[in-house]
């Protein structure tokens, strides 16, 4: 038995039933068997391990199944094991980045966030009634929840309710009917 073989079929089977599910789930909304595949792929540990171990599986997988096959063409595109390696190391490297991007995990999206509470505020203060600005600030906020997520009314009223002005006092009492 080729274990090379084994460990590439592996990753592939593995690799093509996550994009089933991810494609499911994009079209299912709504249904009961939906939300339990949901848990699964968008779990953002859940999904980097899942994607990770195709990439590790490759990068085993690929340099045994050469070694076993002795096949000629593939010894003489990848004469030597670090060779036959980069494409796996290359994989676990691009699951990684593709992973950061994919659920903001450096935080780029609160960063987005910011900007966003920042610019609403900005527009708060130059109107004349307090209110009514941040009232306009609070729509501005949930038109633009679509670019990030991460902005969200209630995040937008911690960040004024630190104010010591006439909208610090108002997000504080909104906070506090919220």
């Amino acid at each position: 038995m080729m274990i090379g073989l084994s460990l590439l079929l592996g990753a592939m089977t593995l690799f093509i039933a996550l994009l089933i599910l991810e494609i499911i789930i994009r079209f299912q909304r709504g249904s009961s068997l939906q939300r339990n595949y949901t848990r699964i792929a968008t779990s953002p540990n859940l999904n980097l391990v899942l994607y990770e171990l195709v990439a590790i599986l490759v990068t085993i997988g690929l340099p045994l199944y050469i070694e076993e096959s002795q096949h000629p063409f593939l010894i003489e595109v990848w004469p030597t094991v670090i060779q036959r390696m980069t494409i796996g190391l290359m994989s676990v490297v691009g699951v990684l980045v593709i992973h950061i991007v994919r659920y903001g995990r450096l935080g780029l999206d609160k960063r987005y966030a910011q900007r966003i509470y920042d610019v609403a505020a900005s527009n708060a203060e130059y109107d004349e009634i307090p209110e009514r600005g941040l009232e306009e600030a609070i729509a501005l906020v949930n038109t633009l929840r679509s670019n990030s997520p991460a902005a969200t009314e209630r995040g937008f009223l911690e960040y004024l309710s630190s104010r010591d002005d006439r909208l610090g006092e108002i997000a504080r009492e909104k906070l506090v009917a919220i």
